[in-house]
């Protein structure tokens, strides 16, 4: 498993560190907190399924939290036995004179006159309360003695106010103080203050998500899909529409600092071949290599090269047709010379981009919001869009969109 590059911008272009963020972000929890595994000790399942290795996991977190993408709040401590590193460790008490575990509360006399204390059994004798220590007989409670609850060992007979805690490890069956115990913290995670600020401009996968479900696609993040061979493979984003007979497309992510090498579609042909999708796309920031871009030809794979995030959805909205399941079919030719200059400008941009908003449409076409939402407004009118609310945003579409 590769390290995180070093800095926080260098973090985000780890995929790993994109999936992260979208499950903290983009879907709400907020929170990375560890289960208790009698096998590994603390477990950060989520993560798991991101870095797809239990054993570097918490490696892979620690990291994060050194770059300042996380923030590590102590929420617990494990004991490992110090002979074979077992977590299966039970906590115990023994005696602090013999250090046998055969220990236990019991009942006990304490002999005002003499001071004598031991187990209240050893007092009785013929119906009667007798000092063991001073035959003296006790009559009266609080006055000659009192009872108390106090440690008492088994083997060595001796009583005692404080028993020592510690620890048997079921693996090997040996015990141990807490001086010799291995202990080690545990932390629950969440985002740093500074990556809530600043991690939009880097996060890629909202906002492709975004994009294929107002296309009128369900996604998933990460998404699987099951091969022909019966493994369960897994995408960035995994997006499906219902209705339609061959409906996923996958897509991944590779970004580099300069060119992504051919190394993510040769990964990635090998699911794709499997799973055998509706349309697999690979999104390279900034740039793929020539021959990561010969083998993905070969392979089928769509490639979508973009800086940044308004790049790759601009892109993404130039291959929509390729994808098959956008569940629209674009105004044909005569419809559109049919109209105004400035309307057929909007509507080619809705013949490209599919579902949009009128904020989408101006970046398309370079023209003001204000501009684009007015003519939009017209094409509905005229029957040739239909527009619809999700929350406060308002999409408009092709009137035959499925």
């Amino acid at each position: 498993m590769s390290e995180l590059p070093v800095g926080i911008s260098e973090v985000y272009r780890d995929r790993r560190v994109q999936l992260l963020l979208y499950k903290l972000l983009g879907e709400g929890l907020g929170k990375l907190s560890p289960i208790f595994d009698p096998m590994y000790g603390y477990r950060y399942p989520i993560a798991e399924v991101i870095v797809g290795d239990t054993a570097t996991t918490e490696g892979f977190l620690r990291r994060l939290a050194e770059a300042g993408v996380l923030r590590g709040e102590l929420c617990g401590r494990v004991v490992f036995c110090p002979h074979c590193n077992s977590i299966d460790v039970s906590t115990c008490y023994c005696c602090p004179d013999c250090k046998s575990l055969n220990v236990g509360k019991a009942l006990s006399i304490e002999h005002f006159r003499c001071g004598y204390i031991d187990a209240e059994s050893l007092f009785h004798a013929n119906g009667k309360l007798v000092c063991p220590k001073c035959h003296e007989v006790l009559t009266e409670a609080g006055v000659d003695y009192r009872k108390i609850e106090a440690w008492r060992c088994n083997d060595c007979g001796k009583s005692f106010d404080v028993s020592i805690p510690c620890y048997r490890c079921s693996a090997c069956g040996r015990s141990f103080t807490f001086d010799g115990a291995v202990c080690k913290e545990v932390y629950c995670y969440s985002l740093s203050d500074e990556v809530v600020r600043g991690a939009p401009k880097y996060l890629l996968i909202p906002p492709v998500k975004e994009f294929f479900e107002r296309n009128g696609f369900k996604t998933q993040s990460p998404g699987y899909v099951e091969g022909r061979s019966g493994v369960m493979h897994m995408f960035d984003i995994v997006a499906s529409r219902v209705g339609a007979a061959k409906n996923t497309t996958i897509i991944d992510f590779a970004i580099s600092n300069s060119l992504v090498d051919e190394q993510p579609i040769v990964g990635m042909f090998a699911k794709v071949y499997d799973t055998d999708p509706a349309q697999s796309i690979l999104v390279a920031l900034p740039k793929l290599s020539d021959a990561g871009k010969k083998l993905a030809s070969v392979y089928k794979i769509s490639v979508v090269e973009a800086r940044n995030t308004d790049e790759v959805i601009k892109r993404l909205g130039g291959i929509t047709k390729a994808i098959g399941a956008v569940g629209f079919k674009p105004l044909d030719v005569m419809t559109l010379l049919s109209l105004p200059d400035h309307l057929r400008t909007t509507a080619m941009a809705i013949n490209k981009l599919g579902r949009s908003t009128a904020e989408d449409v101006a970046k398309e076409t370079g023209r003001a919001r204000a501009v684009e939402s007015d003519y939009l407004n017209q094409l509905v009118k005229s029957g040739h869009l239909k527009k619809g609310r999700e929350g406060h945003k308002v999409y408009f579409q092709i009137e035959n969109s499925r």
